[in-house]
C-alpha cells in the first residue's frame, strides 16, 4: 500500500479507506483502523544546470554550472532563510579546484535563489570526477542539502577519419 499527498495538502492526521475489487468485480470498502500523519518538511532542495558538465580536458576553461535553492514546504519557518554554500570535489581535481558566487543566499518561502559553481581543471588528472554542492541553513546546521556534479576530465583526443587498414604478413 503506497500512499502520498502533494505539497498543497495541509498538515494533519488523516483516516484511510482501503476499497478492493473482488473476482467477481464487487467493490468492497471499510476504514481502516489507521490514520496517516501528513507533516511538513521545511528545506531546500538543490538542483543543477546543468545536471553534468560534460567532458574536458586539463587546463581547459573552466567548467560552470547554476545551483539553484528553492524553497519547499514553507521553508523558512523559524529561521532567517540564509543558505551558506560550499563545494568540495573527488577524483583528480587539486583540492581548491571548485568556487561558488556568491557563497550564501536568502530565500523566502516559496522563493527560489541561485549562485553559480565554477570548476578549474588546471592540474586535474583523467577520469571521473564529481563536485558537491552543499547548502547549510545559517541557523539550523542540521538542515543540509547537497547535489553532485560529475564530469570527466580526458587527457588526449583522437580525430580525422577513422579507416580500415589492412597489414600483409611477410
Amino acid at each position: 500500500l503506497n500512499v502520498s499527498a502533494t505539497f498543497s495538502v495541509p498538515a494533519g492526521t488523516y483516516p484511510i479507506t482501503i476499497s478492493g475489487t473482488s473476482g467477481d468485480g464487487q467493490t468492497r470498502s471499510a476504514p481502516a483502523p489507521l490514520s496517516i500523519s501528513v507533516t511538513s518538511n521545511p528545506t531546500f532542495p538543490l538542483t543543477s544546470t546543468p545536471a553534468s558538465l560534460g567532458t574536458a580536458k586539463p587546463g581547459s576553461p573552466p567548467l560552470s554550472a547554476t545551483i539553484i535553492a528553492q524553497s519547499q514546504d514553507g521553508y523558512p519557518t523559524t529561521t532567517s532563510g540564509i543558505v551558506n554554500f560550499s563545494c568540495s570535489s573527488t577524483g583528480g581535481l587539486a583540492a581548491n579546484a571548485c568556487s561558488l558566487s556568491p557563497t550564501s543566499v536568502t530565500l523566502t518561502s516559496g522563493s527560489s535563489a541561485s549562485t553559480t559553481l565554477t570548476v578549474n581543471t588546471t592540474g586535474a588528472t583523467a577520469g571521473n570526477n564529481s563536485v558537491t554542492v552543499t547548502g547549510t541553513d545559517s541557523q539550523d546546521a542540521s538542515n543540509t542539502q547537497s547535489v553532485a556534479v560529475p564530469f570527466s576530465i580526458v587527457d588526449y583526443s583522437v580525430t580525422g577519419p577513422q579507416t580500415a587498414a589492412t597489414v600483409v604478413p611477410g
